[in-house]
């Protein structure tokens, strides 16, 4: 795993954001049609969360904070933010976050200054630890000055997987000092490498297995330059619900299985 620096472009994850589904059930012919999933329109009830362990995002960002750590927890998952600081023309805070599974999860934020909504623009994970097929826990840090990438191994000892980033977001003409209110809407999932349509397509099936609702998905995926474009289709549904109903209900259910809602909000006064 690479410690990596993101970008964030008005947080947009690409592979997520068109599902297209296609028709199996207009007379043999496949009928295609995009569902643009806009991720600042209205949320769906989130999907819930084992809570996490007290304390570990607090913890982990203890071993660099020069400032106070706020801490929030919001659907099971807790984070904490701190070292609120101004650099040359940018904002920058760093925050941690239990992470539910081995996915990368990139936060969807937002800087409030003043009357000015700035969204992050991108940012760099210094810290993250994950949970290995074997059991094992690998830690990856990327610390210093200047900074070097480190990892470690450790047995399982039960506590959740995190991930921990600076965050970064460009001024305006804000005036200072001024309060400012960091606001990480969600967390939202982007598949491992080599991962994408085969592990969306088995999370979102599995789904409607519990809820007994007959419908069997598959899917396709085509990559490009920015992100990829992930294709449903509804092979079997029963017959009492319409195709539209289907897709919709597989759509939300979609959305759902690579989004956690917050919000988690932190304030904090920034002087020049």
């Amino acid at each position: 795993m690479k410690i990596q620096k993101f970008m964030l472009t008005g947080f947009v994850i690409t592979i997520l954001a068109l599902v297209i589904f296609a028709s199996a059930y207009d007379g043999g012919k496949a009928k295609s049609f995009a569902l643009a999933k806009d991720l600042y329109g209205d949320l769906p009830t989130p999907t819930l969360y084992p809570t996490s362990l007290p304390g570990i995002s607090a913890r982990v960002l203890q071993k660099i904070a020069s400032t106070e750590i706020q801490t929030v927890s919001a659907n099971g998952i807790e984070m904490s933010a701190a070292n609120f600081r101004l650099e040359n023309n940018e904002v920058k805070v760093d925050v941690c976050f239990q992470t539910p599974n081995n996915n990368d999860w990139i936060s969807d934020a937002s800087l409030q200054i003043g009357n000015e909504k700035v969204p992050a623009y991108g940012g760099t994970t210094f810290e993250k630890m994950e949970t290995l097929e074997d059991g094992q826990k690998r830690i990856t840090t990327y610390l210093g000055n200047p900074p070097k990438l480190n990892w470690s191994m450790s047995p399982s000892d039960g506590q959740p997987d995190y991930r921990c980033d600076t965050l970064a977001f460009r001024l305006g003409d804000a005036a200072f000092p001024a309060q400012v209110v960091l606001q990480i809407r969600s967390i939202v999932s982007t598949p491992n490498e080599g991962e994408g349509c085969a592990e969306y397509r088995d999370m979102v099936q599995s789904i409607l297995n519990a809820r007994s609702d007959g419908i069997k998905v598959d899917c396709s995926q085509n990559d490009f330059e920015f992100g990829a474009r992930t294709r449903f289709t509804i092979v079997e549904k029963p017959v009492s619900m319409s195709q539209e109903q289907a897709e919709q209900l597989v759509s939300k259910i979609f959305y759902e299985s690579f989004t956690i809602n917050g919000p988690w909000i932190f304030t904090q006064t920034l002087n020049r």
